[in-house]
């Protein structure tokens, strides 16, 4: 698009235009050796002479200004800081462990008459003889060893235990004192003594205790008493009632057992009431709560256990609108189970393990064991598995630390349409530009960008290095709060007055951003959460130059050559309104080669007349000729096209910046003078 040269285009077309003449039907008689041709006058604001650019746009105070804006040159989302796994799977194993067995109780007993096969035949005979009567009860002694059976416990076949007690009872049922009493208890389908008892003395109506510890004993549920040694002084000098029905009492009661293995009827009971952990692995990045936006929490539980199973699944630190997700289900015997949560608006929080209060979510499981009806086997070794997998999972707002991240970002370019340079030469110092980053960000996470910002010259091909290393964006504090700033950089801290000067046609963008740069440690990020940075570059039509040259092509009458012109000249009467001197020339190119091969130089422009801000007071008025010669003329047949130069220099020779402001006005009149050949 064109600017300020589009001047020079619109003065020589007004003046080639207002010279064009049929010069073939001149005749000798009409010939006159000195023609003027009609002048033609107009006014031009700078506005017009700029041309129609869409980056150039006029302030209240009529200042041009080139003006670009591009948006989206960052756009971070929330996904790009924060990789939620898309499968979290984790496996538990869960070991039957101990079973608890509960309270068991058996009794047997031995009477005086079935001890007298096993006592002194005389004394067997006087208790024989004095069954029911009042009298003297004989002294005795076993003389071998006597068995009682006891009952199997009904409750199991065989166990073995991991704790508990079998406590022993004697009672002595006989009128007196025992002594000596000695006896093995025996598991009958082990053929194992269990434990050996030793009573010094037991009165008559007293009862004596025993205890077998169970620990890491394997027992059958079949047990005798073996009774080897059993004595008594007799009651003499005492009558005592002698009844043969009275004798020994024994009894053996389980308690506090739990069992490893065995073959059992198993109570119902709690086996497992414990909290499992579902680690979301996420580096350094520690998260306290997740609101997740969608997924699926599938659990499968396959048991290779002989008992059915109650099981409650609950995820103890979620909820989903208040209500906290469980499942209360059977696991039948060597079976499995499987189910899913979905995990749309769920809310958890993970922080609930003081070992380590980020990143893991808690399962709460709680195992049943159901009462079986018949006997079964068990071990502690038998497993139930339980995986859960979480997939598909998406965050609709995360809050924790998210540490300290690189990431790149991918190199952009932005076009700098500073077209009104195309046809200028020379050196442009602006003297107030201005590149300012917008954005928006939602990130509740510090976030430093270390920028590689630089323009290109594209005819030298140079790096151009804009100065600015680093940009810090302010971020909410608040969930759901959106920060809007500005970061304006302009001559005080960047390059950009020295960038602009060496007229780059793109900016070129990348680099890097940091996380938590300043060690912040409380961060949220929303799944809607982004930052969006759109750039605007703002470029005041204010400079200073002291060599500055515009060049415009514009076309000419063709047939040129063929007028008879020996000499001639071009007047210009100029007020210019402009604030800057300019210096014409009318210049031929080559049509083939491009070389300059004619030209028409015109004296100086002056400026108008500018204040020490270099604003335009008043305009200045110049009359300025241009005289040329046949050569001139016959340079023209070599071209097709004409070229314009102006060289300008603001105010005070260049030291004094000026702006351009779109009602300065340039007033221009023009005529032709010129002597014909016959």
């Amino acid at each position: 698009m064109k600017r300020l040269p589009v001047i020079w285009f619109v003065l020589t077309f007004m003046l080639l235009s207002s010279c064009k003449k049929d010069f073939s039907k001149i005749t000798v008689s009409d010939w006159n050796p000195n023609v003027v041709a009609p002048f033609i006058q107009t006014e031009l604001t700078l506005r017009n002479l700029m041309g129609i650019d869409s980056t150039l746009q006029t302030g209240e105070d009529s200042l041009m200004v080139f003006y670009y804006q591009r948006d989206s040159i960052l756009n971070i989302t929330a996904d790009s800081l924060l990789d939620i796994p898309d499968t979290i799977t984790s496996l538990y194993n869960f070991s039957l462990g101990d079973l608890m067995i509960e309270d068991i109780t058996q009794e047997a007993s031995v009477t005086l008459n079935d001890l007298l096969p096993y006592v002194d035949p005389a004394v067997a005979d006087t208790l024989l003889a004095n069954d029911g009567n009042t009298t003297i009860f004989p002294p005795f002694q076993l003389q071998s060893p006597v068995t009682v059976d006891i009952s199997p416990f009904e409750q199991y076949e065989a166990l073995t235990f991991s704790e508990g007690y079998f406590d022993v009872e004697i009672s002595n049922e006989l009128p007196v004192t025992l002594t000596n009493i000695r006896f093995d208890i025996v598991d009958v389908i082990n053929n194992e003594v269990v434990q050996s008892a030793v009573i010094d003395q037991l009165l008559a109506g007293e009862v004596a205790h025993d205890t077998v510890f169970l620990q890491g004993k394997t027992l059958s549920n079949t047990f005798s008493y073996v009774i080897n040694s059993v004595e008594s002084a007799g009651s003499y000098p005492d009558s005592v009632l002698i009844d043969l029905s009275k004798g020994l009492g024994v009894q053996m009661n389980g308690r506090d057992m739990r069992v490893v293995s065995g073959f059992a009827r198993i109570d119902n009971q709690i086996i497992y009431s414990t909290h499992e952990w579902v680690d979301f692995v996420l580096g350094d990045t520690r998260l306290w709560d997740i609101l997740l936006a969608g997924g699926e929490l599938q659990y499968h539980m396959q048991s290779n256990l002989n008992l059915t199973l109650n099981i409650l699944l609950q995820l103890s630190s979620a909820n989903v609108g208040g209500v906290v997700p469980e499942n209360n289900f059977d696991l039948p015997a060597n079976s499995f189970y499987e189910s899913s949560w979905d995990l749309t608006n769920m809310d958890i929080d993970l922080t609930q393990d003081s070992s380590q209060p980020f990143n893991r979510m808690p399962i709460y499981l709680e195992l049943v064991v159901q009462p079986t009806v018949n006997m079964v086997a068990f071990d502690s070794s038998d497993k139930v598995i339980a995986t859960f997998a979480a997939r598909e999972m998406s965050a609709e707002m995360v809050k924790g630390n998210l540490g300290k991240h690189l990431f790149p970002i991918d190199q952009d370019t932005i076009q700098l349409d500073l077209s009104f340079f195309d046809n200028i030469d020379g050196q442009i110092v602006f003297d107030d530009p201005v590149l300012m980053f917008n954005y928006e960000n939602g990130f509740g996470v510090p976030l430093v960008a270390h920028t590689d910002l630089y323009g290109i010259n594209p005819i030298t091909g140079d790096h151009l290095d804009f100065g600015i290393d680093s940009i810090v964006f302010n971020y909410p504090s608040e969930e759901g709060a959106v920060i809007a700033d500005s970061l304006i950089f302009d001559k005080t801290n960047s390059n950009i007055v020295d960038f602009l000067a060496e007229r780059p046609d793109k900016l070129i963008f990348s680099g890097d951003y940091l996380t938590n740069w300043n060690n912040d440690t409380s961060n949220f990020v929303a799944s809607t959460s982004s930052l969006t940075v759109n750039s605007e570059i703002r470029v005041p039509l204010v400079f200073s130059t002291s060599s500055l040259v515009f060049t415009d092509t514009v076309s000419f009458l063709s047939g040129s050559a063929d007028i008879p012109v020996g000499s001639g000249a071009l007047h210009l009467k100029v007020d210019n309104g402009l604030p800057f001197d300019l210096e014409i020339s009318l210049l031929v190119p080559d049509s083939v080669t491009g070389e300059i091969i004619g030209h028409v130089d015109f004296d100086k422009i002056e400026s108008a007349v500018v204040n020490a801000d270099g604003n335009v007071l008043s305009p200045t008025l110049s009359d300025v000729t241009a005289v040329f010669d046949p050569s001139f003329i016959q340079s023209m047949s070599r071209a097709n096209s004409l070229q314009l130069r102006a060289k300008t220099v603001t105010a005070e020779g260049g030291s004094l910046p000026v702006g351009l402001y779109s009602d300065y006005k340039l007033s221009v009149a023009i005529s032709f003078e010129a002597k014909l050949q016959p």
